[in-house]
């Protein structure tokens, strides 16, 4: 299968922005209401000692060693669904799932990066919190 690209919320116009969100949101939906994601992202690394760079990184890796298979794993068609969503041209999640691990990575990556994306979002969730 040939690269794909996914787009930003700011290079979509207000037409293509509402179908998108309203597809994504589901997705996203079935990630951040995992309980156990929820529970690994409220464990925190201060408990109130200070903690060396090493200490640091190694409760980071920890934490990413935690998170990446709830998110990739246990989510995978909801990542899929998103990247194919965001994706610059027709592209299905079976084309998504048979491409390079680093264009799929690179991808994920330039969403999570989209701050505009990220903003939109957490101001919902924000909003249902209060």
């Amino acid at each position: 299968m040939e690269k794909f690209e996914v787009r930003k919320i700011s290079e979509l116009t207000a037409n293509e922005a509402i179908d998108v969100l309203c597809e994504v949101s589901v997705y996203l939906a079935n990630i951040v209401t995992d309980e156990q994601l929820t529970s690994e992202l409220k464990t925190k690394l201060n408990d109130g000692e200070t903690k060396t760079k090493a200490q640091q990184f190694v409760f980071g890796m920890e934490k990413l060693t935690n998170l990446v298979p709830i998110i990739l794993k246990k989510h995978k068609v909801d990542v899929f669904g998103v990247l194919v969503a965001l994706s610059t041209r027709p592209v299905t999640t079976d084309e998504v799932a048979h491409v390079n691990v680093m264009v799929v990575m690179q991808n994920i990556r330039k969403i999570v990066q989209d701050k505009d994306f990220v903003d939109f979002f957490k101001s919902c969730v924000s909003e249902e919190v209060k």
